[in-house]
């Protein structure tokens, strides 16, 4: 099996364009009975050894953002990327699984664990499974490639929180950077253990993909699916 079409053109448009990194990822709000979508930065793929047709887009999340609740209530996304460079839109919609801490009061790590025991053969969960990747390590070392500056978003008080409910923890005290732990003083360390508790890995397993191309004359438009174990494609208008 070779990557997708998709996935190729996606590569590639990606090489030329680097800096298009930033997808908006839709979930389901079940308490106000319609869809929530935010801007999320794309991390890299995540591609299983034996099955290079099923790359698994990651991203990051705080695990105590809303959203986190919000695909474990439902687990089925959508996300858009628009590469301005290439004028391609790729509209992607799949499954989502959130990887914390190891021992993250939620449960959402066995949560995960458990997804990926139960996965159905032939999806790029079962099949990265098969790699059997250290997922403790690979949240490390995402987390340890942030900025600085990215790194102490995850020190902040629980995303979309009010305000007047930390007021003990104004903005002005939040820390700007947390450097890497070899670094900082006892203060960053502590900082550091805050933030990369806070962080977790969010994979998205693509099922189908909307792929419009707006920088050819014609425009053209792909409708991938993913089914009994490949990509189908079909020419739709754009």
């Amino acid at each position: 099996m070779s990557p997708p079409e998709w996935h190729k053109a996606l590569q590639a448009a990606l090489k030329s364009n680097p800096k298009s990194t930033s997808i908006q990822l839709a979930t389901w709000d079940a308490s106000l009975a319609r869809p929530r979508v935010r801007t999320h930065v794309f991390r890299g793929f995540i591609t299983p050894a034996s099955a290079p047709q099923l790359p698994i887009i990651l991203s990051t999340v705080d695990i105590r953002a809303p959203k986190v609740a919000q695909i474990t209530n439902s687990n089925k996304v959508e996300l858009t990327w628009w590469i301005e460079g290439t004028m391609e839109q790729f509209r992607i919609g799949g499954t989502a699984h959130v990887v914390p801490r190891p021992g993250q009061p939620s449960g959402l790590h066995e949560k995960f664990l458990e997804a990926l025991k139960q996965a159905p053969a032939g999806s790029a969960l079962a099949e990265i499974a098969k790699d059997d990747m250290d997922w403790e390590k690979k949240r490390v070392d995402t987390f340890s490639s942030l900025s600085p500056g990215m790194k102490a978003s995850w020190c902040r008080p629980s995303p979309g929180s009010p305000l007047s409910t930390h007021p003990n923890s104004p903005p002005e005290s939040w820390p700007h950077a947390v450097k890497d732990l070899e670094e900082g003083d006892d203060e960053n360390k502590k900082q550091w253990e805050v933030a990369l508790g806070n962080f977790a890995l969010l994979l998205v397993e693509p099922e189908d993909v909307d792929y419009v191309e707006l920088g050819k004359k014609p425009d053209r438009r792909t409708f991938f699916r993913y089914a009994e174990g490949k990509w189908e494609s079909t020419a739709v208008v754009p």
